[in-house]
């Protein structure tokens, strides 16, 4: 991913509107940078959202490897540290 602003992301900007308010919140850091999110999201849903398309994408949540197979049902939590990790493959 290539934010390196310390703005909200766009989830948090859209926060701000009367409509969203009562919404379930969820706050992560991504690649060291903070993010807010509603709703619950899965590894998966995370990496769409963030346009993630390296097909040798390493993800860690908490410091944790996650497998590939378990991103579409891996739930983020709030105050979860997520991060990519894109492998310089080759020779």
């Amino acid at each position: 991913m290539s934010r390196t602003d310390t703005q909200p992301g766009l989830f948090g900007v859209l926060l701000n509107l009367p409509e969203a308010k009562g919404v379930k919140i969820m706050n992560i850091l991504l690649n060291g940078i903070k993010e807010t999110f509603p709703g619950e999201m899965t590894i998966q849903d995370l990496i769409e959202w963030a346009k993630e398309g390296d097909p040798d994408l390493i993800v860690e949540q908490n410091g944790r490897y996650i497998y590939p197979k378990a991103y579409g049902t891996r739930k983020i939590c709030d105050n979860d540290v997520i991060e990519f990790i894109n492998p310089n493959l080759g020779g």
